[in-house]
């Protein structure tokens, strides 16, 4: 078998999973797609006051799409992708595993699986250094 051209990196908050994803890009040469990075270019801007469930999901479905359109692009031409996208959801993995199906693309899962304790205290350390980044950030007009 071939190596797969399409990675599925599946893991709790605070498990590792863009570092994880960050890593295995490299190791393959291939694009890497990470969900947050898409969210706030497209829609961060634009969002409403309070923001739904609905709202955010319907936009992470969208730009999981473009994803898959331009992981299959890559494909043709050799390359592999990673996917970073939260994959909450065995709906959220079907989505791109179907298309990899669907377009003769192997794909392969990479589930992250560490211990709750580790991963809350991964959150925490986050919380706070995104915390101190906030306070010490300068406005420039």
């Amino acid at each position: 078998m071939a190596d797969p051209l399409i990675h599925l990196v599946v893991g709790g908050t605070g498990a590792g999973k863009s570092t994880y994803s960050n890593r295995l890009a490299d190791e393959i040469c291939g694009l890497r797609f990470s969900i947050d990075p898409w969210m706030m270019q497209l829609f961060w801007k634009d969002s409403p006051a309070e923001i739904s469930f609905e709202w955010s999901m319907e936009r992470v479905a969208r730009c999981v799409d473009q994803m898959c359109e331009v992981a299959g692009q890559a494909a043709s031409r050799g390359m592999g992708s990673v996917f970073d996208v939260g994959f909450t959801t065995q709906a959220n993995r079907a989505q791109v595993a179907d298309f990899a199906k669907d377009n003769g693309i192997e794909a392969k899962l990479h589930w992250l699986d560490v211990d709750p304790a580790l991963r809350w205290e991964r959150v925490l350390q986050r919380s706070r250094e995104r915390g101190s980044r906030r306070r010490t950030k300068k406005w420039r007009p």
